[in-house]
């Protein structure tokens, strides 16, 4: 299961927070003083400035973080699933209608019309 922050609230996150602070700080920094010219070059430049960045040893942990990704993360990856992800929100105590269904149009078997102890999931397919 997947707990997701909260949007708008950065005390959910903290460690997120400031890893992208720095990142920002670090990367505009260097960028402060030079001229682009197109976008593509932008992006080039600040790939380079990242792989440096995830490079570079840090005090805390005295590793780099390429280091601690290929040490930590990497072995605990698992290739992507087959099927595409189907978003649909669990819709709990649906009522079912006179026809045996409940909105958006699902049918639901021969239940009593009017039951409430049905649990839903909609998508778009």
């Amino acid at each position: 299961m997947i707990l997701p922050a909260r949007p708008a609230h950065p005390r959910d996150k903290p460690k997120i927070e400031v890893a992208v602070q720095i990142v920002e700080r670090w990367i505009l920094a260097r960028l402060r003083h030079e001229t682009f010219f197109s976008l593509a070059a932008l992006n080039a430049r600040i790939a380079e400035l990242l792989a440096d960045l995830n490079v570079r040893p840090m005090r805390l942990y005295r590793a780099s973080r390429a280091e601690l990704f290929a040490r930590l993360d990497q072995p605990a990856l698992r290739p992507l699933p087959a099927e595409p992800f189907v978003y649909g929100e669990w819709k709990i105590k649906a009522r079912v209608n006179i026809f045996c269904g409940v909105p958006p149009y699902v049918a639901v078997g021969a239940v009593l019309p009017g039951a409430v102890a049905v649990v839903v999931r909609p998508t778009a397919t």
